[in-house]
């Protein structure tokens, strides 16, 4: 067997002296690759809060500038939240789930954020579902008036923070003994690691006071199981997002300089005639002469014999920019769990299959984000109506926790198609009305009534025309619900129940 050796005989791959290494080494060496420290430590050792405010800060940054980061975080709240989540009573105390549904949706949902004017119940999930895409988390904080009416502060992630206060135990004060405090702004139980309160910080980033974890609900994106705080959707390709921006505006500078040049004349004077209008003469050594134009102008180059004219053509942007930004945009997308055709297509030509995947990926991801907003709903409502029944505003009642909320309808590609589906599993009992209401932004009740209402107006108002012409007037003139509808009868099918138990 042959090997290849250097002149004193060793192997070639150790003429440098270096010791080869297994593979499986987590330090390759040699060049080959970076060594990799091996990095057991819970994950807020490893992003630690500078690097972690850095990603936040980022991420808001390209909020305000990135449209595909921007148009992903608000599709998603969107199709989460839209016009729904309004309170469905699940227990089996129904006069008392009656009037705490008329309360909440009467009066509380839309006074329940303490800075007033358009923030709502809805509105505010829909921030809430923004802030853990774009902060990484959302701090929801229950609070009150000067007379007690329960209220809701969404407070801004970088509003919890240490604000000054070393990391260590507290010595003094209502969280003081075993509790420790993390340098992210939260104490902790010692033993358990549970929050314990929050440090509150003002404007200025400095601890202003703590706040009981019983009344601030933290939620993020939990991807470890010893994480404490949130970090943005694109926390892995924020970069990747700048870049895209970055070559963006340089490409656009290139535009417009091509855009403002016509045309280029080498001659052997290397500049017009001094006599032509609007001549400008170069004024350093090395500058070119140039005669401005109408939107554009005219450079002039010296050329060795003869005259030629160049017309300016833009070939830009071309194929290896697209390239490269759809590169860099697929990487963004493969991490969020958001699919790419919703917000950016770029140069991808996608079937229906592909289309098809797309609306699928983005009903996971959107029935996923519900269950937390779920979760975030269902403690706002609970909260504020064990204050409503401690007031008397309404009526205690044991089975006062068992709450859901109505969704807006699912993303489809055929909304027909999926409107047929929706009308057979209703018949088939998969699917009942609340469900199908909700996606309107409607209630059960507030269909039935409205309903009601109708039917009895157009009764009321067959039977008054009657009246007037004296004439008689078929009820399906007023409304047909189907195309060969028959008339009303005048038996009742009850009647001919009973009339042919009696024959027999």
């Amino acid at each position: 067997m042959s090997q290849i050796v250097d002149e004193f005989g060793r192997p070639a791959f150790l003429a440098s002296g270096a010791s080869r290494k297994a593979a499986r080494s987590a330090n390759m060496g040699g060049g080959e690759r970076p060594s990799e420290v091996r990095n057991f430590r819970d994950i807020g050792k490893v992003v630690p809060k500078i690097d972690r405010q850095t990603l936040v800060s980022v991420s808001k940054t390209l909020y305000l500038n990135s449209p595909p980061l921007i148009s992903a975080i608000d599709q998603k709240g969107m199709y989460s939240v839209g016009n729904s989540y309004l309170p469905v009573y699940r227990g089996l105390d129904t006069e008392w789930g009656r009037q705490a549904k008329n309360w909440l949706e009467g009066e509380w949902y839309e006074i329940c954020n303490i800075a007033g004017g358009n923030n709502d119940f809805v509105t505010d999930l829909y921030i809430d579902s923004v802030a853990m895409d774009r902060d990484g988390e959302v701090f929801e904080y229950f609070t009150r008036t000067e007379t007690g009416y329960p209220q809701i502060q969404i407070i801004p992630s970088h509003r919890i923070d240490a604000g000054g206060i070393p990391d260590g135990r507290i010595s003094i004060g209502r969280y003081s003994g075993s509790q420790f405090y993390h340098e992210d702004g939260i104490v902790y139980w010692s033993d358990t690691g549970r929050p314990v309160a929050y440090s509150f910080v003002d404007i200025e980033g400095r601890h202003e006071k703590f706040i009981d974890a019983a009344f601030i609900k933290h939620t993020f994106d939990k991807a470890w199981p010893e994480q404490k705080r949130g970090l943005p959707l694109f926390y892995a390709t924020l970069n990747n997002l700048r870049d895209i921006l970055q070559s963006e505006e340089w490409e656009r500078m290139n535009l417009l300089s091509m855009s403002s040049l016509n045309y280029t004349i080498h001659n052997e004077s290397g500049g017009p005639d001094v006599d032509e209008p609007d001549y400008v003469a170069p004024s350093e050594c090395g500058e070119m002469s140039v005669k401005m134009l109408d939107g554009g102008r005219i450079m002039y180059a010296k050329a060795g014999a003869g005259e030629k004219l160049e017309q300016h053509q833009n070939f830009r942007p071309g194929n290896p920019w697209l390239d490269f930004n759809e590169m860099q945009m697929r990487l963004c997308f493969q991490q969020i769990n958001w699919p790419m055709a919703l917000s950016w297509k770029g140069n991808a030509a996608g079937g229906g299959t592909a289309e098809r995947n797309a609306i699928g990926m983005a009903v996971r991801a959107v029935k996923d984000r519900q269950s937390i907003l779920d979760k975030i709903a269902k403690w706002r409502v609970t909260r504020a109506l064990a204050w409503a029944m401690s007031s008397g505003r309404l009526p205690q009642s044991k089975d006062w926790y068992s709450w859901g909320f109505t969704k807006p309808p699912s993303l489809t590609i055929d909304d027909g198609r999926s409107s047929k589906e929706k009308i057979e599993k209703l018949k088939m009992g998969i699917l009942n009305q609340t469900d199908l209401i909700g996606e309107e932004g409607k209630s059960l009740d507030e269909h039935l009534n409205e309903r009601g209402e109708e039917i009895a107006k157009r009764e009321l108002k067959r039977q008054e025309m009657e009246k007037k012409y004296k004439i008689e007037i078929d009820p399906r003139y007023f409304m047909m619900l189907t195309p060969n509808e028959q008339p009303p009868t005048e038996e009742t099918p009850t009647q001919t129940i009973q009339e042919d138990e009696s024959e027999n």
